[in-house]
């Protein structure tokens, strides 16, 4: 009984003087784990390094497409547009449907108006300005009062679609139909970008769409 007593003691001792020593040729994250102890970690392995190549894409920043297809849906039909990169001076993206429309940059304001001009119909237009060292909410009640000798104001709200503005609606008082609307977004320098769209009610479903479209894809460039 003594002797097998003895027998199973060294079985266990045996065991430790296999196992024990594989704790130190394990992988250094592993023994980081294992020995807490070791606050400098000077004995350890350095883990592997970050892809360079990972904070050189960051560092360049974003890459945006020269065009991008969108898919619209006027009139319950969906419709896919090829539309074109503008990278506009008052620092901002925005893809435009250079089918349809054309952009023109007049003294610091950015007018976007359908190729095809129709007769004897209000003007369509949609054009973007910057206002320096304005906020938003400041420039909705200059608007609004503005707006007030020629137009009926009938909403004015905060909106995320189809981007996150100050959203301005107003119909004309004489018989004409005219509507407008703005879009007041707060730019990466504390101003404010002015988007003004200058409709009729029978094109809010064709052009209103398209115009918001391509404010869906407007992006405020970081300086």
């Amino acid at each position: 009984m003594k002797r097998k007593k003895l027998f199973s003691t060294k079985l266990v001792i045996l065991l430790l003087l296999v196992i024990f020593p594989l704790v130190f040729i394990m992988p250094g994250c592993q023994e980081a784990e294992l020995d807490p102890s070791n606050e400098q970690g000077s004995n350890l392995e350095p883990g592997p390094c970050p892809d360079q190549n990972d904070k050189d894409e960051e560092e360049q920043g974003m890459t945006l497409p020269s065009t991008k297809e969108v898919v619209q849906v006027l009139e319950g039909m969906e419709e896919k547009t090829v539309m074109s990169l503008h990278e506009s001076k008052m620092g901002y993206y925005i893809y435009i449907d250079q089918e349809r429309y054309q952009l023109e940059e007049l003294n610091g304001v950015d007018k976007i108006t359908p190729r095809a001009k129709a007769e004897n119909l209000p003007e369509v237009l949609m054009e973007i300005t910057r206002e320096v060292d304005k906020k938003p909410q400041d420039m909705a009640s200059q608007i609004k009062d503005e707006l007030k000798e020629k137009y009926q104001v009938e909403f004015h709200e905060e909106v995320d679609n189809p981007l996150e503005s100050i959203y301005l609606y107003a119909e004309g008082k004489n018989s004409d139909d005219t509507v407008v609307r703005y879009y007041l977004v707060e730019d990466s320098q504390e101003g404010t970008l002015v988007i003004k769209q200058k409709l009729f009610i029978e094109a809010i479903e064709g052009h209103g769409i398209r115009f918001d479209n391509m404010l869906q894809e407007l992006i405020i460039a970081d300086k």
